[in-house]
């Protein structure tokens, strides 16, 4: 039995691309996407909520109780949420073996909007861009999620390692083999 699943952003031809490739995995849609295309429509606070609600619904009754409180609130909204198969975007619907209740793919956005500018860039390069964007994240991190100063060791660590990947882009200079200072 599979229990893998794959979220999508509910592009056109997505839902029979996944089928025919991956007939085993569950489809998702990312909800944020799914909500976003939904409000162009179908606008307010309330009805985001119980949106919200159905789609985190474990049961169906549950599911059913949510659209019918969608239904009370707009029809037009309630139909338009009836005309897409649910088992994709709610998960009263999801399959009981998937490992993975994920809603969204924020993740792989976030990771996509961080690496925007190297998208473009030869792989070295992109690679350096990459190391130096996850270098900052972990110095941001350690400087803000501890109460203490770090050690003059840890501060010397941070340094010397950002010291290594802040390289001028395209580099000007060739390109050589050590991460640390070297003469040759």
């Amino acid at each position: 039995m599979n229990n893998r699943n794959m979220i999508t952003d509910k592009q056109k031809g997505l839902i029979d691309a996944i089928g025919d490739l991956f007939p085993n995995y569950e489809h998702r849609f990312c909800v944020k996407q799914f909500y976003n295309n939904f409000k162009v429509q179908h606008k307010g606070l309330l009805i985001k909520q119980i949106l919200w609600g159905a789609v985190k619904s474990t049961t169906e009754q549950g599911f059913t109780q949510m659209m019918e409180r969608i239904r009370s609130e707009s029809e037009a909204a309630y139909q338009w949420l009836a005309d897409k198969d649910p088992k994709h975007w709610s998960k009263a619907f999801f399959k009981d073996t998937s490992l993975c209740d994920m809603l969204c793919n924020n993740m792989c956005e976030a990771y996509n909007a961080a690496i925007l500018k190297a998208h473009n860039k030869p792989m070295i390069t992109l690679m350096e861009m990459i190391m130096n964007y996850f270098m900052k994240r972990a110095t941001f991190f350690i400087f803000t999620n501890y109460s203490s100063i770090p050690s003059i060791n840890a501060f010397k660590t941070i340094v010397f390692r950002q010291s290594l990947i802040q390289l001028p882009y395209p580099s000007k200079q060739p390109m050589n083999n050590c991460l640390a200072p070297c003469t040759h």
